[in-house]
């Protein structure tokens, strides 16, 4: 793992942030979750593991997704299954639930197995981070949290659809989060990430009244420097409801100035608990003529989609 040289008002999460946090809320929308997707460039295909943990509400419930193209999804496995405690089936740092997916820490901060076995598909891989997770204020990550980390790195195993098998071997991310998740009436946020051999940056949007979408936090890292980012811009290039190309303009603490031009590859319309509409693109980004992977993702509260006039999907 890379050293963090230059942190500044950056916040590092700890070892105890991947463990279960203490309920401090009483509230049926108190959640931890893991998220860790990976790609398959060579086929624009995305895949998501997403686990929300529930205690108030006696519940865990997630996905298993994959997709390509324009909606295109080729496999979805929606799970909601009992939850008696917290630690039912483990803790965070190795859970084996029973719907055949299972996640083991075999480094703490820096190195995860995850496998995931059903008839139709099944993966094993590992993600193995060369940074330290970073923590996201509250107000940035967009407000619906108490706690939110994100943390790059590459992604390495096989994965299995319908009989035919791939190598997954690509740069990613993982993402946490715990506390009461809220969504406010007009919510609007978006949020981009990629990861590349070098380098790696995770950006948060505020789109104003006019629709401009402001860069209001994140971090980069290039080399071994990560820094804050403060400022910037997010511009999606549309074609009818279809996000085509993708331009970001960001400076950091450090004063270190990003441009980043994303082709988007493919595009999925899902729904996020509780109420929360997202459009999802996987983007391939030239950063001075280096390639990083990642998404971009527009987020809505389902009134501000809908008084767009646009309806919901499924």
């Amino acid at each position: 793992m890379a050293p963090s040289a230059s942190r500044n008002s950056l916040i590092l999460a700890t070892p105890e942030d991947d463990s279960f946090h203490a309920v401090t809320s009483p509230e049926s929308n108190w959640i931890e979750t893991l998220w860790f997707p990976f790609w398959i460039p060579e086929t624009r295909l995305t895949c998501y593991v997403h686990i929300h943990f529930c205690p108030n509400a006696g519940v865990y419930r997630g996905s298993v997704s994959a997709w390509r193209g324009d909606n295109d999804v080729v496999f979805m496995h929606r799970f909601e299954e009992a939850l008696p405690s917290l630690r039912e089936y483990g803790d965070l740092t190795r859970i084996n639930l029973p719907v055949g997916l299972s996640v083991k820490c075999r480094k703490s901060q820096q190195t995860f197995d995850v496998r995931y076995e059903h008839e139709d598909c099944s993966f094993t891989f590992v993600f193995d981070s060369f940074m330290l997770p970073v923590m996201i204020a509250p107000d940035a990550s967009p407000g619906m949290f108490q706690g939110h980390m994100n943390q790059a790195g590459r992604v390495s195993g096989t994965f299995q659809l319908y009989g035919q098998t791939s190598q997954i071997n690509c740069f990613s991310v993982r993402d946490r989060s715990w506390g009461p998740r809220k969504v406010a009436t007009g919510h609007r946020a978006g949020n981009c990430h990629g990861t590349g051999a070098n380098a790696s940056f995770y950006i948060y949007v505020k789109p104003d009244e006019q629709g401009k979408e402001w860069i209001s936090n994140g971090h980069l890292l290039i080399g071994d420097t990560l820094a804050r980012v403060v400022s910037g811009e997010r511009q999606i290039h549309w074609v009818d409801d279809q996000a085509t190309k993708i331009e970001l303009v960001t400076e950091d603490e450090l004063g270190r100035r990003m441009v980043a031009r994303g082709e988007c590859l493919n595009q999925r319309l899902t729904r996020s608990p509780p109420n929360l509409c997202v459009v999802l693109n996987l983007v391939k980004w030239e950063i001075d003529g280096v390639t990083l992977w990642g998404e971009s993702h527009d987020v809505w509260a389902d009134d501000a989609w809908v008084e767009s006039g646009r309806s919901l999907p499924q």
